[in-house]
């Protein structure tokens, strides 16, 4: 996949971030945002976390270090979204 930089000089990803938050202002007409940061952090992050674990096979340590993040923060983030069980199930199935 070919992905270029755009001519603004942003980040393929922060450009696509600025569009998403372009049509999600629009989409919410006269009505007043809130928790804008909260609601990006969330979308981003557990796909991002996913990702991580799946890149590693379920490896924390190694998910971690991809993530820059602790290895305790990774669980704390896991319990977060509900991925605890995920990890579970794929280091079962890893170890098969």
């Amino acid at each position: 996949m070919d992905i270029k930089k755009p001519k603004n000089d942003k980040s393929p990803l922060e450009a696509i971030l600025i569009t998403c938050l372009d049509v999600y202002f629009e989409q919410l007409g006269n009505q007043k945002p809130h928790a804008v940061l909260d609601m990006v952090t969330e979308v981003f992050e557990k796909p991002t976390i996913e990702y991580a674990l799946k890149k590693t096979s379920g490896n924390l340590t190694k998910a971690s270090d991809i993530l820059g993040i602790t290895r305790s923060t990774l669980r704390k983030k896991m319990t977060k979204y509900s991925l605890a069980q995920i990890h579970c199930a794929k280091t079962n199935a890893y170890r098969k």
